[in-house]
């Protein structure tokens, strides 16, 4: 069996730190305070999460947003995220067990190693997949998802994909692997197969 781990609201709860680095930028280009919640909208990158709230267009501002909310979050804020509870359990069973453990985040590799390193979980995974782990960048998670597929020789009959956003259930369901819904973390989807309220629910729905 093969599963690929979305990483913020499936693996961990970074919502504290991103929100905090998402106000940090948004005072640094506006000179004034954010005063929206974006849990809700976390998974696609930050760019287009800024746009999105700010319905901002000027490409000169969001690249200062841009830059100034990655040199917050690596510089302090990855720091506070947490891994869920039973997250550290469901990883090191399913690794003892014999199954290849994948990250795929659209998250960038810079803070993805930070928190790993951070979290000392790295190690039990196979490979750990970023929007930029490529050049040009990956576009979607739904090519990202297709590249792991083809970079690993995965067999989709024996792939799923465990994610909280409907990005994670397009990128398993266009690659034809399973989705499992995380219902615990930021995102929502209107209807799925398979759904976890809690990380430890996923050894159970792997072991039947």
């Amino acid at each position: 069996m093969n599963v690929l781990f979305d990483l913020d609201g499936t693996i961990i709860d970074s919502s504290e730190g991103i929100q905090n680095a998402f106000d940090f930028a948004y005072q640094s280009v506006y000179n004034r305070t954010n005063d929206q919640s974006i849990r809700a909208l976390v998974g696609p990158p930050m760019r287009n999460i800024f746009v999105q709230v700010s319905g901002e267009q000027d490409e000169d501002v969001i690249h200062r947003f841009v830059q100034a909310y990655q040199q917050r979050y690596d510089g302090l804020e990855y720091a506070t995220c947490r891994l869920y509870e039973g997250m550290h359990e469901v990883i090191t069973t399913l690794h003892k067990a014999g199954k290849k453990l994948f990250i795929s985040t659209n998250k960038r590799a810079v803070p993805t190693q930070l928190i790993l390193r951070h979290l000392d979980i790295a190690h039990y995974f196979t490979n750990i997949y970023c929007i930029d782990s490529v050049q040009p960048a990956y576009t979607s998670k739904d090519s990202m998802v297709a590249n792991i597929i083809d970079r690993e020789s995965l067999d989709n009959k024996y792939t799923l994909l465990i994610g909280d956003t409907i990005h994670d259930q397009s990128a398993a369901e266009k690659n034809n692997i399973t989705f499992v819904f995380a219902s615990y973390g930021f995102g929502a989807v209107t209807s799925m197969t398979h759904r976890i309220n809690k990380p430890l629910d996923i050894i159970e729905l792997i072991n039947n």
